[in-house]
């Protein structure tokens, strides 16, 4: 499939480089989208410091959750922390505290890898070009043998 070639291999990583550039502005435009317009669920002040700091796909998890509160309450044992440990969301337990007290959930409360819109201060540039740069000479000698 791959091929025996490096060229191969500069190919597919181009394509990869591609589809995530293509994800990131699909992630930049869902940003801008829960800043500008408002989903009939999420007009309710309990989601009013989420619009425009998270993505609609994060909004609608936590939409999912708040529907859990119903049967899950305030109980962590029943909850499960499913979406807190998955997504770095608030989870079903934490949104029924806060359901309860009527206030609104605390920007806070989401992970801040979830409000960056940009992986390249976390990632540094340099050490992924080196280690890019590793795997393909890796390659490439296997490739030989």
């Amino acid at each position: 499939m791959l091929g025996n070639s490096i060229c191969d291999m500069v190919k597919y990583w181009e394509a990869m480089n591609n589809n995530l550039r293509l994800q990131l502005g699909n992630i930049r435009a869902s940003f801008q989208k829960s800043f500008y317009e408002v989903e009939h669920a999420h007009i309710s002040l309990f989601y009013g410091n989420f619009r425009g700091s998270v993505s609609r796909a994060a909004l609608r998890r936590i939409v999912e959750e708040l529907l859990r509160v119903y049967y899950v309450g305030t109980n962590r044992k029943i909850c499960g922390f499913t979406l807190r440990t998955s997504y770095g969301l608030s989870c079903a337990c934490e949104s029924g505290r806060y359901a309860l007290g009527g206030i609104s959930i605390p920007i806070n409360i989401v992970r801040v890898h979830r409000r960056k819109l940009t992986m390249e201060g976390e990632l540094g540039g340099k050490k992924i070009l080196r280690s890019c740069f590793r795997f393909l000479v890796i390659f490439r000698l296997s490739a030989e043998k």
